[in-house]
C-alpha cells in the first residue's frame, strides 16, 4: 500500500488507474485502485498465495539462481522456447479468460499453492513437472538453452498475459485512460511493454523504484500528505519539468580531486567538448568507462548519473564487461541509452497513443529493434532481438545527451551501452565509492565531472 502511496503522489496531475502487483505484502499480493489528488481508492486486493512476485522467486529457486534471481530468469527467458513448458506452468498459473471488473468475485489470475508451493523449503513439485532442479549457481555459462530456459520463457509469457488481464480488470472497474504500475513485478520490462502495447489504457506510468525500496518514498509523500504538505512527483520523475530519478547525493568538484588523490591517481581536466571528444575516441576504440556525474539515481537502474559505458556496435564490449567488469552470467543482456529524439528510428515503439513515455527515460521498458538495426548493435541485442533502453532528454541530462550525441555523430549509432557503475556491490555513490571500483576492476577510463583518467 505504501507503493500505491507513492503512486497516487506522483499521479496527482491527473486522475489514474493504480495497479501494485509484488511478492506479498501483510495478507495480499496484488492492489488495484484508483488515484486523484493524492488520495487513492482501493477498488480490489488479490490475496495470497495468488502472488506472482512468489511464483517468479520458486521459479528462480528452480533454475539455481537463488530466491533474489528473478531478474536472470527474465533474461533468460529470451533463449527459451515457452511452447515445451507452458502446459505445465499453466497447472500453476492460471490466467482468466475473462478478467471480469473488481468486486465480481473472481480474480484476474490464480497460483495452485499445492503445485507451486511458494513456501516450500525445496522444490520437489516443480521438480516432479520439470525435471531436476539445477544446483545453486552451477553451470552458469552453459545456461541459455535447454529446459530451465523452457521454463522461464512461459513464466514469463504467462506472467505477461497476467498482468494484461489485471489492467484490463482495473480498467472496467475505473474507467480511467491513464495507468499507474508499482511492485516488484513492474521491473519486468518486457511484461511492461506488453502491457503498454496491448493494454487498455492510453498512458502508462512505471516508477523507477518501482520495487520494495520505493515504499520509502511512498510512506514519506504519506506522512507528506498527512501533515498537510503539498506533494509533488518530484524525485521519481512524475512529469512535471522539476521532477528527476537524481535525487540521490551530490558531490563539489574538491571531492572528486580529493578522492583521486587519496588513491594516488592523477587526472586531466579538460573542457567539456574536449573531455567529450576524448571520451568518444575512448569507446570507439573499445574502452569501458567509468561515468560519474551530479547526483545519484533513485532505482535499481543506472540512468547516465552512475553509469559504466561502452560500444554498443561491438560484441566484443558485452564480453569484455562480462569477463572483466560484470563477472555475470553470458545469456544477460546490457541495456542501451539512446537519443530521446532517434529511439523511433531503432526501436519499434507503440504509436497513436501517449504510451509509457515518461517511463523509457527510467530503462524500464524493452523494445523490438526496427528492421536491419539489431545486427548493428550486438552489445545490446537481446537473444529475442529486443532491448532495454533509457532515452535520454537533452533538457533532462544534456552532458550525458551531449555525449552520445557526439558518439552518434562519430559512428552514426547515436547510443551507448549502459550499465550500473558497480561490481558485485551496490552502485556506486560517492567519487570514493568510484575511484576503488575503477581501481579494482577491468575499467579503462573514469570520467569525474570534467576529470578523466585512463588506466
Amino acid at each position: 500500500l505504501l507503493e500505491a502511496a507513492q503512486l497516487a503522489a506522483v499521479a496527482v496531475t491527473e486522475p489514474a488507474a493504480v495497479l501494485v502487483l509484488d511478492g506479498i505484502g501483510e495478507e495480499h499480493c496484488g492492489w488495484l485502485g484508483h488515484g486523484d489528488g493524492g488520495e487513492l481508492r482501493c477498488l480490489e486486493e488479490l490475496p495470497y498465495p495468488h502472488s506472482l512476485g512468489l511464483l517468479w522467486e520458486r521459479v528462480a529457486i528452480y533454475c539455481g539462481f537463488g530466491e533474489y534471481g528473478a531478474p536472470k530468469v527474465m533474461g533468460l527467458a529470451a533463449w527459451g522456447d515457452a511452447a515445451k513448458a507452458r502446459d505445465g506452468l499453466a497447472e500453476l498459473l492460471a490466467v482468466a479468460a475473462d478478467p471480469g471488473c473488481p468486486g465480481d468475485g473472481r480474480l484476474p489470475f490464480t497460483v495452485d499453492n499445492e503445485k507451486a508451493q511458494l513456501r516450500a523449503p525445496n522444490t520437489q513439485r516443480l521438480e516432479a513437472r520439470f525435471g531436476p532442479a539445477r544446483p545453486f549457481g552451477v553451470g552458469d555459462a552453459e545456461l541459455g538453452r535447454g529446459h530451465y530456459a523452457d521454463v522461464a520463457a512461459a513464466l514469463q509469457e504467462l506472467t505477461e498475459e497476467a498482468v494484461l488481464a489485471c489492467a484490463r480488470r482495473l480498467h472496467a472497474g475505473c474507467g480511467e485512460q491513464a495507468l499507474v504500475y508499482s511492485g516488484g513485478l513492474a521491473l519486468n520490462c518486457v511484461a511492461n511493454t506488453r502491457l503498454e502495447a496491448e493494454g487498455p489504457f492510453e498512458a502508462l506510468y512505471v516508477p523507477g523504484a518501482a520495487h520494495d525500496a520505493g515504499t520509502a518514498v511512498g510512506a514519506a509523500y504519506e506522512v507528506a500528505r498527512g501533515l498537510g504538505s503539498e506533494v509533488h512527483g518530484g524525485g521519481v520523475r512524475g512529469g512535471g519539468e522539476a521532477d528527476t530519478p537524481f535525487c540521490g547525493p551530490g558531490y563539489e568538484v574538491s571531492t572528486y580531486r580529493e578522492a583521486l588523490a587519496s588513491a594516488g591517481l592523477e587526472a586531466r581536466e579538460l573542457p567539456f567538448e574536449e573531455l567529450v571528444g576524448e571520451l568518444v575516441a575512448l569507446l570507439c576504440a573499445g574502452k569501458l568507462v567509468g561515468w560519474f556525474e551530479g547526483r545519484l539515481e533513485l532505482g535499481p537502474r543506472a540512468l547516465g548519473h552512475r553509469s559504466l559505458l561502452g560500444d554498443p556496435r561491438k560484441l566484443a564490449t558485452r564480453q569484455r564487461f562480462n569477463a572483466k567488469v560484470k563477472h555475470r552470467e553470458p545469456f544477460r543482456p546490457f541495456a542501451a541509452s539512446v537519443l530521446a529524439e532517434a529511439a523511433h528510428e531503432w526501436f519499434v515503439l507503440p504509436q497513436g497513443r501517449r504510451g509509457a513515455v515518461e517511463s523509457r527515460e527510467l530503462m524500464i521498458m524493452a523494445y523490438r529493434l526496427a528492421p536491419g538495426r539489431g545486427e548493428l548493435i550486438p552489445a545490446v541485442r537481446h537473444e529475442d532481438g529486443s532491448c532495454r533502453i533509457q532515452t535520454v532528454d537533452r533538457q533532462r541530462q544534456p552532458r550525458y545527451h551531449r555525449v552520445i550525441k557526439a558518439f552518434g555523430e562519430a559512428t552514426g549509432v547515436p547510443m551507448l551501452l549502459n550499465t550500473s557503475f558497480n561490481v558485485r556491490e551496490p552502485i556506486v555513490c560517492s567519487p570514493n565509492d568510484a575511484v576503488a571500483t575503477f581501481q579494482r576492476s577491468g575499467i579503462d577510463a573514469l570520467v569525474l565531472g570534467d576529470l578523466l583518467v585512463v588506466r
